[in-house]
């Protein structure tokens, strides 16, 4: 469930939802508490794959090593954005 004015770190965001439930997955197999929020971009819709809400920096450096060893090299901190 995702929180109001609530901390979160963007894992990826995808266009396909095969990849995303893939990466939503694993996350969660690995324990992350892991939430999608679709967006609209240009008339079409993408899946912010998002973990949280994330109450320390010590949370949001440990989930940003996992998604780095799972290859998302790009994460976003998503402070009070939801």
């Amino acid at each position: 469930m995702l929180l109001e004015n609530a901390n979160y770190l963007q894992i990826a965001t995808f266009r396909e939802e095969t990849n995303r439930d893939a990466t939503v997955a694993k996350l969660r197999a690995m324990g992350f508490e892991t939430s999608v929020l679709p967006i609209q971009l240009a008339g079409q819709t993408f899946y912010r794959v998002v973990v949280g809400p994330l109450t320390s920096i010590n949370d949001v450096a440990r989930i940003d090593a996992a998604a780095i060893g799972m290859g998302f090299n790009d994460t976003l901190f998503l402070e009070g954005m939801i």
